[in-house]
């Protein structure tokens, strides 16, 4: 009887201490929150610090000690340092939108890619609702990092969202482009430009994919073909015949890239469109383009 009295006694005295330890927790942040409330920034870094370092305290109230930590940081101008707090809070699943967008503003500015991805990532978890214009972002950062198999499952995404939408056809042309997918590029292109027929990077891309497999074709005929020796009428024939083939893809490419060019952004396409007429034998239109 005596020893089930002790543990009763025992489990009480432990209760008690953690409901005081907590409140005196609660007690420090109260006050590391009016610091902030109040602009004494380094006061209420200091009161943060302090916490984190004794290590007390639930995984809302230890949350809450790194958020204050990194908006402390933050007014202080120690970016760096309210990116480490800003992302143990949100490792710690803190409930405020601010602090991840905080996080997501510091790392856009400081262009720290990875750190930035994570923190949209971690948003797009913890609050669903931001799904689309987070991918949004996704998507942007993803072309801008060459990150092309990223790049591409992000707008499929944005594509079911905005099926009228011609940037992300085009963002999905990109990717598989750059992903060597060249039949689902060309598909891609071609839908931005139903959407958008003037639309440049498009056609330029479009008429480049036509062009270079064109080269690829006549550069592989010729080869084949200078390596005979001492060749026959009927296999010059043959090989003249044979540049059909590129010769089509050629002409296929010729409206989409003379489209582009008149955009002064893609002036380096001039060097293009005189090879292709020369090689289709127009040399008045080639010398257009010297």
């Amino acid at each position: 009887m005596k020893i089930k009295s002790f543990l009763v006694l025992t489990c009480f005295f432990i209760t008690v201490a953690f409901s005081v330890q907590a409140q005196d927790v609660d007690s420090k942040l109260s006050e590391t929150e009016m610091a902030l409330m109040n602009g004494n920034n380094e006061q209420a870094l200091n009161l943060s610090k302090d916490l984190i370092e004794r290590g007390k305290g639930d995984s809302v109230q230890l949350a809450t000690m790194y958020c204050y930590a990194g908006l402390a940081s933050d007014q202080l101008k120690k970016p760096e340092d309210a990116i480490n707090y800003y992302k143990k809070s949100i490792e710690l699943k803190v409930p405020r939108l601010d602090i991840y967008d905080r996080m997501i503003s510091l790392t856009k500015k400081m262009k720290k890619n990875d750190e930035y991805e994570w923190a949209l990532l971690e948003k797009q978890k913890a609050f669903p609702d931001f799904k689309i214009p987070i991918d949004k972002s996704l998507a942007n950062l993803y072309l801008k990092t060459k990150q092309f198999d990223k790049l591409l499952a992000v707008t499929n995404e944005l594509i079911e969202a905005y099926p009228e939408n011609p940037a992300y056809y085009n963002y999905q042309g990109v990717a598989c482009q750059n992903l060597g997918k060249f039949d689902q590029a060309i598909a891609a292109f071609k839908k931005v430009l139903e959407l958008d027929p003037d639309h440049s990077y498009a056609n330029m891309s479009l008429g480049m994919i036509y062009y270079k497999e064109g080269s690829n074709k006549f550069d592989q005929l010729r080869d084949d073909y200078e390596k005979k020796k001492n060749p026959n009428w009927d296999e010059y024939i043959k090989y003249h015949n044979s540049l059909d083939e590129p010769e089509a893809l050629y002409r296929k490419a010729l409206p989409y890239l003379l489209k582009a060019y008149k955009d002064e952004t893609y002036a380096q396409l001039k060097d293009v469109l005189s090879v292709i007429y020369t090689r289709l034998g127009e040399k008045d239109k080639a010398a257009k383009y010297k």
